[in-house]
């Protein structure tokens, strides 16, 4: 290996306080790689222009992208999957929203969009560019396959409290630490016995409620 196992390991730290949230990606190994991701979430088609109150400079600098989870040709491969993520075709049954059809920024009520600054460094000569390039495609991916699952599978987090989400945060804090013990020897076993967990809603756990 031309690197130690914990050098190639990324680091996120994430501070979220919506609507307003920022995840900030390390790697040891390299000092000078950072990316930066803050995101603000507002009740719009994204038609605000600087939602994150960038200076004149760096407004010059700034490239904008607008991502569609409906559109088939951004994250691809998802829609190659197959399956019920894709938010063409998708209905929740449990709100009656979707499917989303072309033009549904201007149609559908409500809508929220999720502005993302991304700010990427590798500060390494001759690679800086390239490398940089390659993260922000990469955060793009997982941008547009992110929030289109999250969309997708509406019915599995409807409706939860805050208290059911803690849980569900704990039980997969538990189940992420569980797979990375198992992977750098901590723990013996198999990740592929680790059983998934999912979120659950605490009405649905105590049952039809009797009648008065």
């Amino acid at each position: 290996p031309i690197a130690p196992k914990s050098g190639c390991t990324l680091v996120e730290e994430a501070y979220n306080c919506y609507p307003k949230t920022i995840t900030i990606i390390t790697l040891p190994l390299f000092a000078k790689f950072k990316i930066t991701v803050t995101t603000v979430h507002a009740n719009d088609d994204g038609s605000t222009d600087n939602i994150h109150g960038l200076d004149a400079a760096t407004l010059k600098k700034r490239k904008v992208q607008y991502l569609d989870i409906a559109a088939p040709e951004q994250g691809k491969k998802m829609f190659d999957k197959g399956g019920n993520d894709d938010p063409r075709t998708f209905t929740s049954q449990l709100t009656g929203r979707g499917p989303l059809l072309p033009g549904w920024q201007k149609k559908v009520k409500p809508i929220m969009c999720a502005y993302k600054l991304v700010k990427s460094d590798f500060e390494y000569w001759p690679l800086g560019g390239k490398i940089e390039e390659f993260m922000e495609n990469y955060e793009k991916g997982l941008f547009i396959n992110g929030n289109r699952q999250m969309f997708c599978w509406m019915d599995n987090w409807y409706g939860l409290t805050l208290s059911d989400i803690r849980i569900y945060e704990n039980e997969v804090a538990e189940r992420t630490n569980a797979i990375t013990a198992i992977k750098e020897g901590r723990k013996a076993g198999s990740i592929k016995d680790i059983p998934e967990v999912y979120p659950r809603r605490a009405a649905d756990l105590a049952g039809p409620t009797a009648p008065a």
